[in-house]
């Protein structure tokens, strides 16, 4: 299909590009040139052919810019549209000690994992060894559970205004501390927390 077309040669090619415009186009610049526009679809940026009184060319895409790489604490890059991520482990979970990011400060921030069968239904406190040596400051404590007598599952810390239960978590120096008034008959209890270390 050819059209003819007369306006500024940009125009022109703006309309074939967005797609308006199919097929040979015929384009008269009133200035005395005759141009030929042949849209081609072929792999990689060439967008067209072009003929221009009588002498051809092709006409390319402009050049795109180069993937975004960055490294933020972790290794993430995106290339061509996909977010891809190497050596990051704070989303990879294990009950192993893991350094996950840094502190304001720049100290790493280390993370450890505890499974444990069922936790205690108490209003006081009840514990259990972590075993990590020199921690310095706590930054989180989290975790999840399954209740046992509906399989309902939960985040932790958990907390009821309402009724003034829930299940909270703190940590010592040598113990993971918590309470539970809430859950009578819990199971697959994970707990994780993150922290930094006075030896770095």
């Amino acid at each position: 299909m050819n059209k003819n077309l007369s306006g500024s040669l940009s125009g022109v090619i703006d309309e074939m590009l967005s797609g308006s415009v199919a097929g040979n186009v015929q384009f008269e610049t009133g200035g005395g040139s005759n141009v030929t526009i042949t849209p081609t679809l072929t792999e990689g940026t060439k967008v067209a052919d072009y003929t221009i009184d009588g002498s051809e060319g092709v006409l390319y895409a402009p050049t795109p810019e180069p993937p975004i790489e960055y490294t933020a604490g972790n290794n993430i890059t995106i290339e061509n549209g996909v977010i891809s991520a190497t050596g990051d482990t704070s989303n990879n979970y294990t009950l192993d000690e893991v350094v996950v990011g840094s502190w304001v400060d720049g100290k790493p921030i280390y993370r450890k994992g505890f499974n444990l069968n069922s936790l205690t239904y108490s209003t006081n406190w009840s514990d259990f060894n972590h075993n990590i040596s020199n921690i310095k400051r706590v930054i989180k404590t989290y975790g999840n559970l399954i209740n046992n007598d509906n399989g309902q599952l939960f985040a932790l810390p958990i907390y009821r205004s309402n009724t003034n239960q829930g299940i909270i978590i703190g940590v010592s120096d040598t113990k993971i501390l918590y309470i539970n008034n809430w859950l009578q008959n819990t199971k697959e209890i994970y707990i994780f927390i993150e922290y930094t270390k006075t030896t770095d």
